[in-house]
């Protein structure tokens, strides 16, 4: 604080620093030019003051570039993960579509697999109930087959008594008529 006015002594930093006008880039070069010239004729160490102050504004610019530097690695950096981030979460993503289009999938495979059953099973059932009626049905057949056989024997027995009957008719028909014969032949012989 050697290089800063008697009057300055015993404030603290900040007031002083306040009291004296700044160089700024925004001012105009003749502003900054009075303002130097000012206090230069004000501070008796104005130019070591000024050589601190250059060298400090060398040392901001400094960092300032590098920090710029530093900067723009850090976003290329943060880019780079970025994209390679995104480019996982994107993997991610379709392999999150395919595994939900593969579930789609088996659920349709299980509710047509689960339909089929159901059908299957029906048709099981409808299997059943026509082998029962089946059975049923081939067991009224035989019944009535066994019926129609009993019914045929007693037809081919009747039929062949019919004949049997209708023969002895037509024997007992020429047997009469031979004795027809016989008795008139016996009353014309009789008669003559």
């Amino acid at each position: 604080l050697s290089f800063f006015p008697a009057t300055t002594m015993g404030k603290s930093l900040l007031e002083t620093m306040n009291m004296v006008p700044r160089i700024s880039k925004k001012k105009s070069a003749e502003e900054n030019r009075a303002i130097r010239a000012n206090l230069a004729s004000d501070l008796p160490q104005f130019d070591e003051a000024l050589s601190v102050y250059d060298k400090l504004c060398s040392t901001v610019d400094v960092l300032d570039e590098k920090m710029d530097k530093v900067f723009q690695l850090h976003e290329k950096e943060f880019l780079t993960v970025y994209k390679a981030y995104m480019g996982n979460v994107q993997k991610e993503l379709e392999q999150l579509r395919e595994l939900a289009s593969d579930n789609d999938l088996k659920i349709r495979k299980d509710e047509t697999i689960n339909q089929l059953q159901q059908s299957l099973k029906a048709y099981q059932e409808e299997s059943v109930k026509l082998d029962e009626t089946s059975a049923a049905l081939k067991k009224g057949l035989l019944e009535w087959k066994a019926k129609a056989e009993h019914f045929e024997a007693e037809y081919d027995f009747t039929t062949n008594k019919l004949k049997e009957a209708l023969r002895e008719i037509k024997l007992m028909k020429v047997s009469n008529e031979r004795l027809e014969q016989r008795l008139a032949e016996q009353n014309l012989a009789r008669h003559a």
